[in-house]
């Protein structure tokens, strides 16, 4: 399952949870993926990165592609990608 837009760790509980229970309606019982995306300032600290992927996990995120955003809330395709990219890789993961 992919769920697109920043959703909240609730949104999310929300969506898998929904998804559980139709799966479960049709006898569906295989374990499956969910891809959650979200976004962060490009200059996120490395603890904010990973409070938030940690806390998509816990609602059910399998994955949990993060995307870069510049100081206006906007999509940073720039410098601001080697910047998160660089604190991303400091985590280890």
């Amino acid at each position: 399952m992919i769920l697109a837009g920043d959703a909240t760790p609730d949104s999310a509980r929300a969506a898998v949870a929904t998804i559980r229970a139709v799966r479960a309606e049709h006898g569906l019982d295989a374990p499956f993926g969910v891809v959650q995306f979200t976004s962060v300032r490009a200059d996120a600290s490395a603890a904010e990165i990973a409070d938030r992927a940690a806390a998509l996990a816990d609602a059910g995120a399998t994955s949990v592609p993060i995307f870069a955003l510049d100081r206006d809330g906007r999509i940073n395709a720039g410098d601001g990608i080697l910047r998160l990219a660089e604190t991303i890789g400091s985590l280890g993961a």
